[in-house]
């Protein structure tokens, strides 16, 4: 195995048995078949599957020799089954019971480290946090707000970059709708709210003028010449809101395309730097003064 698959799952659950969980040390850690090599060998998987990374964990000495090539089913019925064993075949452990010194939970319902992170990350995930982020130019951008270490890590390009520098410079971080990601500049964070899904347009003018803003440089202008404020970076976002707003198609032949929809409708969309995109038989006159003004060619000023 190479040393950086090696790594990467060593680093899977935070250097933990991914069976029991106790930390595990890299030279110590043994690979787990999730899928047990037996499967491929009886024909009931493929070795592509059984020899796939995402099938490998890390696993301590004790784990991976008493699950062996059993399934995870069965692994897990071997292990709500030790103290039953215990107490049937060992005298000195049912004397320890009648001490009170060992305190056994019989038919235990077992939950594997793994499965209590992977749930974490589902119910983190389903309660997500949303910051709003003031800009250089006096916008608001919205991106998701991650400050859960497991959540994180379950990113692989983030685990690499904590990994490398380190929870506590990387964490908290900001994440955009196509996975693009930076630590978190908390004193440009105007608020921080939770929701299941990402706060609309009216939600997240609570914390900036977005609709007309006398400010604005950055965003849509509507054929009326209402102007929606939003960060260079948050166009299509915010298209997807305003045709939401609207009722306008987001999608187009079946692909996402909020930005195409506007623009055939008649919406201009401003750039950071004044730069504009349109089609020039839908703007309107009051449209393309707005549009010179903003590139300061209005010469009635």
């Amino acid at each position: 195995m190479k040393k950086e698959v090696r790594e990467r799952v060593f680093a899977k659950y935070g250097e933990h048995c991914a069976y029991c969980g106790k930390p595990i040390a890299y030279k110590e850690m043994q690979v787990d078949h999730f899928i047990p090599i037996r499967q491929a060998e009886e024909g009931n998987a493929s070795w592509l599957e059984v020899e796939n990374e995402s099938n490998y964990m890390p696993a301590c000495r004790r784990c991976n020799h008493y699950k062996r090539g059993h399934s995870l089913e069965t692994f897990r019925t071997m292990i709500s089954e030790i103290p039953n064993k215990l107490y049937r075949d060992n005298y000195i452990y049912k004397v320890g019971e009648d001490f009170g010194i060992i305190k056994a939970t019989y038919n235990a319902k077992i939950e594997f480290f793994f499965e209590k992170v992977e749930s974490r990350i589902r119910a983190n995930r389903a309660k997500r946090k949303w910051a709003y982020k003031k800009t250089a130019w006096g916008t608001v951008e919205l991106w998701e707000y991650i400050d859960d270490i497991d959540k994180a890590r379950s990113y692989y390009y983030i685990r690499e970059s904590i990994d490398k520098y380190g929870a506590e410079k990387v964490m908290p971080v900001l994440m955009n709708d196509v996975g693009g990601y930076h630590s978190a500049p908390m004193e440009e964070i105007i608020a921080i709210v939770e929701s299941e899904t990402k706060p609309t347009l009216i939600e997240q003018n609570k914390y900036k003028k977005i609709i007309d803003n006398p400010e604005f440089k950055c965003g849509w202008i509507a054929p009326n010449c209402t102007t929606y404020s939003c960060g260079y970076m948050e166009h299509a976002g915010m298209a997807e809101n305003i045709c939401k707003m609207f009722g306008y198609a987001i999608k187009k032949n079946g692909i996402y395309a909020p930005d195409d929809t506007l623009i055939e409708l008649g919406w201009v969309k401003i750039l950071n730097d004044g730069h504009h995109i349109c089609l020039w038989d839908k703007v309107n006159d009051e449209q393309a003064k707005m549009i010179d003004r903003l590139q300061g060619k209005d010469k009635s000023q």
